[in-house]
This record gives C-alpha cells, sequence and structure tokens, in this order.
C-alpha cells in the first residue's frame, strides 16, 4: 500500500533564496513557495495515474502553512496555480485554523522552519499559545498528508519542537525504506543526496575482519548471533556499521565500529564525532565505540585496524575465557 504520509526534502539541494526586504512580499521566500506550487501540481498529477481518478481541488485537497506571513504571496499566485493545473477554481488554504473542521483527501504542508523562526513552531507544544492547533492542521488528510520542509531542516535541533522530531523521524524512516528498496532494483551509480550514513558497511568490515582474523592471534566471530549489522543508536542520523558482542553469559558488551565516510557531510566533522563518540559510551549495556575509515580496516598494519583489533580480542578473549 502507498504510504499515507509523504515527506519531500527536495528543498535541500536549493541553493537558497534572497526573500525580498521590503514590500507586500516582505521576508516571504517566494522562490521557494512557487516550488511548493509545483510539488502540489506534479503530485496531484501522479495521484490521479495511482488511482485513476481526477481531482477536484476545491473539494480533495488543501494547501496548509503555518506562518501567516506566507498568506499574501500565496493567496496572490494562488489562481495563477490553479489555471496551471486546471483541476478546479479554487483550492481550500491557509494557516492551521483555516482547517477547522475542514477535512480533505490530500493535504499538502508548507513548514518554512529554519533557525531563526523555530520559536513559532514550538508554540505547537504550549498549552497556552494556540493550543491544539497543530493537532487539528495534522488530523484533516483523510488519504494522505504531503510535507514540504525547508531547505535547513536538517540544521535544526528536531528533538526541540514536536512537530520538527515528527517530520525529521518519518524522513528518517522513508529514507530507510527508499534504501532497502533500492538493494534490489538500483541500476546506477547513487546521485551526490545518497548519504554514506545510508549505506551499510557493516557485512563488508565483517567480511574483512573475519579474513584477517584467520591469519592473526584472534577469537573468530562465528556465530551470526554475535554480529549485528547497520545499528542505528543514540543518533537517528547515524549508525553503527557494525557490532560485535560478547558471548551470552559474560556480560553484555560490544565494540561498535563506526565507517568515518559517514561524516563527510558534517558541518562539524571533529564536534560531530566526538559527540557521537560519547553517545556511544554512554548506552547500555556497554559500547567500546571505534571509528575507522573502510580502508584502514583492509590494512592489518594500520592504526585503525589495530585499534579495532586489540578491542575485539579482548571482548572475544574475555568471553571465552
Amino acid at each position: 500500500a502507498s504510504a499515507s504520509v509523504v515527506v519531500d526534502y527536495s528543498e535541500k539541494k536549493k541553493s537558497p533564496s534572497r526573500k525580498p526586504t521590503s514590500g507586500k512580499y516582505k521576508s516571504i521566500e517566494v522562490d521557494m513557495i512557487d516550488r511548493f506550487f509545483d510539488y502540489v501540481v506534479e503530485q496531484v498529477k501522479l495521484i490521479e495515474k495511482e488511482t485513476g481518478n481526477k481531482i477536484n481541488m476545491e473539494t480533495d485537497v488543501a494547501l496548509c502553512y503555518f506562518l501567516l506571513k506566507n498568506e499574501p504571496y500565496i493567496k496572490d499566485k494562488k489562481s495563477e496555480f490553479l489555471q496551471r493545473l486546471g483541476r478546479g477554481n479554487d483550492v481550500l488554504d491557509g494557516a492551521g485554523a483555516a482547517l477547522q473542521g475542514k477535512e480533505r483527501e490530500y493535504i499538502f504542508y508548507l513548514w518554512d522552519v529554519n533557525r531563526s523562526n523555530m520559536t513559532f513552531f514550538k508554540q505547537g507544544d504550549d498549552p497556552d499559545k494556540r493550543k491544539g492547533e497543530l493537532n487539528v492542521l495534522m488530523s484533516r488528510p483523510k488519504v494522505r498528508a504531503y510535507h514540504f520542509l525547508h531547505h535547513g531542516f536538517d540544521t535544526l535541533q528536531h528533538d526541540g519542537a514536536s512537530i520538527t522530531d515528527y517530520l525529521w523521524k518519518t524522513y528518517q524512516g522513508q529514507l530507510a525504506e527508499s534504501v532497502k528498496e533500492s538493494k534490489t532494483s538500483r541500476t546506477k551509480r547513487p546521485g551526490t543526496d545518497y548519504r554514506p550514513w545510508q549505506r551499510s558497511s557493516g557485512n563488508t568490515m565483517l567480511a574483512i575482519l573475519s579474513h584477517l582474523f584467520k591469519t592473526r592471534d584472534v577469537p573468530q566471530v562465528k556465530s551470526s548471533k554475535r554480529s549485528h549489522t547497520s545499528v542505528v543508536v543514540g543518533d537517528p542520523k547515524r549508525k553503527v556499521d557494525l557490532m560485535i558482542l560478547s558471548e551470552p553469559g559474560t556480560g553484555s558488551k560490544s565494540v561498535g565500529v563506526v565507517d568515518l565516510s559517514g561524516f563527510e557531510n558534517s558541518q562539524k566533522l571533529g564536534e560531530d564525532v566526538i559527540d557521537y563518540f560519547f553517545q556511544l559510551k554512554r548506552v547500555s549495556p556497554s559500547m567500546t565505540p571505534a571509528f575507522v575509515f573502510l580502508h584502514e580496516l583492509a590494512d592489518e598494519r594500520s592504526e585503525g585496524y589495530q585499534e579495532i583489533e586489540a578491542k575485539v580480542k579482548t571482548l572475544l578473549s574475555n568471553s571465552v575465557a
């Protein structure tokens, strides 16, 4: 079945556009809203292809935005958008309250949340401010909700507001499903938007270590139950690529190996690596983290490999002792 919630992050690939500094559209990201309209046109046509039924914009669809500042531009451009789409002369649009008691089959949400306006979205969690508005806003679609994100969405502190936490987790889950499907359907090299952390280096790591362990005095990881690959621990944006576990009955401990290539898109590389290291040190059952590039792991002379060998050797030697 098709997903009932779709999160679109095509804005991530777009360069931030200048906002008008004066006039009727002051501080509105008009280019982003134009792309939002384009997205709605594209998705409406895909819905028709999927269902075999023609969409009536007046009865089936709503456009929703949280910030009222966007209203002048959306109201002015709506007729042009509807004329281009040719699916009705009007469409329900507004900021939250406009949808009170008005359900639609498909609702398209514009989330232009960024660092400078995050406080407005936090109000959705405050019972004394705009009480229930976000709940009303999110409960209106009967068939599917489409969420269009701001280009800077991944830089936010997502757990700072319920809505950003929800959107981020939904987006990550959507990506995970996409990666799972791509294992059988991918026919070409991934594009630049394909994040390294979505790859699973774990199976390759395990194969390399198993080969090297045979030639060195290291206890073998013989059981598949003693290793796990691609495990989300702590930060949902990252993964422990390979976990090697101690034997049952010897205490729940593990060595967690993280592929450093997963941090290549980090804006603050050193801080992000250190932060994730301490996240892994704090998990329970206890884990001994190790960070390495895949090419280092394949070289038994490298410091990266030797560090992991020592940690795994200690873990497994204690297990069989």
